[in-house]
């Protein structure tokens, strides 16, 4: 009867502990939860939604504002460079107009001559030999070793054009006086251009043509075209291809091309009869 009074007594004293154990774990965690709470409403006591918004307005603003004077100094950094740019242009087409004219004055004083027979590698000697002979026979000029500096053909292949470079330039104007007498021969004889003046020349060429198969008088002087004592530039020609005088018309180009092969046709027919 005692040992079992004794096991009673034991076992509602654990239950006692055990509960008083939860409620002070209970307790803890409430109190810390608290302690929580307080901290955040202590953190949280001044807030005030009005402020925080117009302080958030306020940077946004100074945030733009920067924004706009980076992008004022960006576009004025952008109209030096322009500004730069333009002069660095205006100074480039000053430096080739200057390259072009020393480049024009160098071979001034030079003919090219198309149709000359070559065979194998010509020495210059032989190549001034063979224009001094061409000289004789047709333009009746006696072309000797001091009136030029010299005398080579130019690129590859076979019949090369021949650069002939003079030191008399009387001698040069009348060869170019009298380039009528070449006509038949196959022969053609040209002033010596930079590549642009004679690509200009080349684009200019159909233009002459269509305004002397109308019936027009025309020429091209340096990379001017005159027809009918009036002066045209390239870039006139082009946006008047309608022009009633050196217009490209279907008309005017197939009378180009008839003029063309009738000027071929009698170019052989002459050298047939020479030969």
């Amino acid at each position: 009867m005692t040992s079992i009074l004794t096991l009673t007594w034991v076992l509602q004293h654990y239950q006692t502990k055990n509960a008083a154990g939860r409620d002070s774990q209970f307790t803890a965690e409430r109190r810390r939860e608290q302690s929580r709470v307080h901290n955040s409403l202590t953190q949280y006591k001044g807030y005030r939604p009005e402020e925080e918004a117009k302080n958030t307005a306020d940077l946004i603003q100074v945030e733009v504002q920067m924004k706009e004077q980076a992008l004022e100094n960006v576009s004025l950094k952008a109209e030096n460079i322009s500004e730069k740019i333009e002069e660095l242009i205006v100074q480039n087409n000053k430096l080739k107009k200057k390259m072009s004219d020393y480049d024009l004055k160098m071979r001034k004083n030079n003919l090219i001559i198309f149709g000359v027979e070559e065979r194998g590698r010509e020495k210059e000697m032989d190549t001034f030999e063979k224009v001094r002979d061409l000289c004789e026979m047709i333009f009746n000029i006696e072309l000797r070793e001091e009136h030029v500096d010299h005398a080579y053909r130019l690129g590859n292949g076979s019949k090369r054009p021949i650069l002939l470079s003079f030191r008399n330039t009387k001698i040069r104007e009348a060869i170019l006086n009298n380039l009528g007498r070449l006509c038949g021969s196959g022969v053609r004889v040209e002033k010596d251009m930079p590549f642009e003046l004679r690509n200009r020349r080349k684009q200019l060429l159909p233009y002459m043509k269509a305004a002397r198969a109308k019936g027009h008088f025309a020429k091209m002087y340096e990379d001017k075209l005159k027809v009918n004592g009036k002066w045209y530039d390239l870039e006139f020609c082009l946006r008047n291809e309608d022009h009633p005088e050196f217009g490209l018309t279907r008309r005017t180009k197939e009378d180009i091309f008839q003029l063309c092969r009738g000027k071929q046709r009698e170019g052989n027919r002459e050298s047939t009869l020479a030969t």
